[in-house]
């Protein structure tokens, strides 16, 4: 059966979206949007992100992936910005 050209295909759930060219670490997605961390990114930055993820006031989803990548997923892209911007300055 054709499927309609105005539905997307279901996203491949064994990969994140993803990022810009050589980011290791971003917010990626159109809703609900990520905050992905590819491997190499995961042993510095997954520590801080778990720890703040109290402070993430929307609801979330935590997402761990085949290839080691890891993702919060979020609803809300203006919460998971500001709360990014926080886990950023440690």
């Amino acid at each position: 059966p054709r499927r309609s050209p105005r539905i997307p295909p279901p996203p491949d759930l064994g990969r994140p979206p993803a990022l810009k060219r050589g980011q290791l670490m971003g917010i990626a997605g159109t809703g609900p949007f990520y905050l992905v961390l590819l491997p190499q990114a995961v042993p510095e930055w997954w520590p801080r992100v778990e720890a703040r993820l109290p402070e993430l006031t929307r609801r979330y989803e935590v997402r761990f992936y085949p290839d080691g990548s890891r993702a919060v997923v979020c609803g809300d892209l203006e919460a998971l910005k500001v709360w990014y911007k926080r886990v950023l300055r440690g």
